[in-house]
C-alpha cells in the first residue's frame, strides 16, 4: 500500500509537472503572438498614415489644379459647378463631412466677380481647416441684393499654433477682401467650432 501510495504520487508529481510545463509553452506561445499581431498592428496604422497622407497630399494637388483652370471652367459653367467641384474635392480624402448651401449665383456677374467669389471661398477654406480636429465644414454662398456673403463653418476645436486663423489663408484672404473693399467677421459658435464670415459688395 506504501508503494502505491508513492507510485501515485510520483505520477501525479509527473502529471503535474507536465502541466506546468504545457502551460508554459501555452503562454510563451501566447506571448510570442501578440509580439507578432502588436508588430501587425503597427504596420497596419503606418500603412493606414501612409494612405492618409497620400490621399490629403492629393486632395491639395487637386485643389491647386482645380485653381490653376478655374478662370476657364468659371466663364463656361458659372459659378455653381466649381464650388461643388471644391467640395468633392474636399471630400476625397473620405474623413471629411461638406455640407455646400448656393443662392442666386445663377444670375450673371460683373467681369472679374466670378473669380474673386471662387478664390474667397478656397481662401475661407483653407483658414478654416488651420483649426484642430476638422472633419465638417458648412459652405454657403448667398447673392444678396448688391453684395454676396459666404460663411465656412466650421468643427475645429482651436487654432493650430495658437493663431485666430491659418497663416498662409489668413493672409490670402484678408488681402483679397481689402482689395475688394469687403469685411470679415470671426465667431465662435455656441454648439463648438468657428464661423467664418466675408461680406463684399458687387457691381463696382
Amino acid at each position: 500500500e506504501r508503494g502505491s501510495m508513492r507510485e501515485r504520487e510520483r505520477a501525479y508529481n509527473d502529471l503535474t509537472e507536465r502541466l506546468g510545463a504545457l502551460m508554459r509553452t501555452v503562454v510563451d506561445g501566447f506571448a510570442a503572438m501578440d509580439e507578432r499581431l502588436d508588430g501587425f498592428d503597427q504596420r497596419e496604422v503606418a500603412r493606414e498614415e501612409a494612405v492618409s497622407k497620400g490621399l490629403e497630399e492629393a486632395m491639395v494637388e487637386l485643389r491647386q489644379a482645380g485653381r490653376a483652370s478655374i478662370r476657364y471652367v468659371l466663364e463656361r459653367c458659372g459659378l455653381v459647378v466649381p464650388l461643388e467641384d471644391l467640395c468633392w474635392s474636399l471630400r476625397a480624402s473620405g474623413r471629411m463631412s461638406v455640407a455646400l448651401q448656393m443662392n442666386g449665383l445663377e444670375q450673371p456677374f460683373a467681369q472679374g466677380e466670378q473669380i474673386a467669389i471662387y478664390h474667397l471661398v478656397n481662401d475661407a477654406v483653407d483658414v478654416s481647416l488651420g483649426f484642430h480636429s476638422v472633419d465638417r465644414l458648412a459652405i454657403r454662398v448667398d447673392r444678396q441684393g448688391g453684395g454676396c456673403v459666404l460663411s465656412v463653418e466650421s468643427n475645429g476645436t482651436e487654432a493650430m499654433g495658437g493663431s485666430p486663423m491659418g497663416e498662409g489663408g489668413s493672409r490670402r484672404l484678408e488681402h483679397r477682401v481689402a482689395q475688394l473693399n469687403g469685411m470679415i467677421e470671426r465667431s465662435e459658435r455656441p454648439e463648438g467650432g468657428h464661423t467664418l464670415k466675408v461680406r463684399i459688395p458687387l457691381g463696382g
